[in-house]
C-alpha cells in the first residue's frame, strides 16, 4: 500500500474518528440496546486510515493528497480542463481551442440566429402567449374590485386570526 493521505488529512481523520468512536462508546454505555453499530465502525476506519495514510477511496479515483504527483496525476487538475473544454465546444461549436480566431465569427452569428419552429411549436407558443394575456387580464380586473372587499372584511379578517402581542 503506497501512502496517499497527507499529514494533515491524516491528523484530520484520525481526529473525527475518534470524536465519533467516543460518542458511539457514550451513547453504547446509556442504552447498550441502541448502539450506533454504522457510526462506531465508519469511525473506526477513519482512525486506521490516518494511522496508515492510506485511503482506499483515494485510490479507487487516483487521488492524492501528500502533496507528491501520483502516476494518474491531479485529479481535479484533469476534471477542470476537461470541463473547460467541454464548455468552450458549446460555446465556439468546434473542438479546438487553437482555432478560436476563426470561429469566433460563427459565434457571434449564433447569437443573432432564430431558432426554426415547426408548426406545432407555433401553435403551442400561441396558445401559452393567449394564456398569459387572459391571466393578466383577468388579475387586472380582479385587482380592482378585490381593494374595495379587502377594505369591507378587513375587521372580520383581524378577529379570524388573533394574535398575542
Amino acid at each position: 500500500m503506497r501512502r496517499n493521505v497527507g499529514t494533515t488529512d491524516a491528523m484530520i481523520r484520525i481526529t473525527a474518528g475518534l470524536l465519533g468512536l467516543a460518542y458511539g462508546v457514550g451513547r453504547m454505555s446509556r442504552r447498550p440496546h441502541r448502539t450506533p453499530w454504522l457510526l462506531m465502525s465508519l469511525s473506526a476506519m477513519k482512525v486506521a486510515e490516518g494511522v496508515t495514510r492510506f485511503c482506499p477511496m483515494y485510490a479507487a479515483i487516483g487521488m492524492n493528497s501528500t502533496g507528491e504527483k501520483s502516476e494518474t496525476g491531479n485529479l481535479m487538475d484533469r476534471i477542470k480542463k476537461s470541463s473547460i473544454q467541454a464548455v468552450m465546444n458549446q460555446v465556439t461549436g468546434g473542438s479546438d481551442l487553437t482555432e478560436s480566431k476563426e470561429k469566433e465569427p460563427a459565434a457571434a452569428h449564433m447569437e443573432h440566429r432564430k431558432p426554426v419552429l415547426t408548426a406545432e411549436d407555433r401553435k403551442i407558443e400561441e396558445a401559452v402567449r393567449e394564456a398569459v394575456s387572459e391571466s393578466a387580464e383577468a388579475k387586472s380586473a380582479v385587482a380592482g374590485t378585490d381593494r374595495k372587499n379587502r377594505s369591507d372584511h378587513y375587521s372580520h379578517d383581524e378577529h379570524r386570526y388573533p394574535t398575542y402581542s
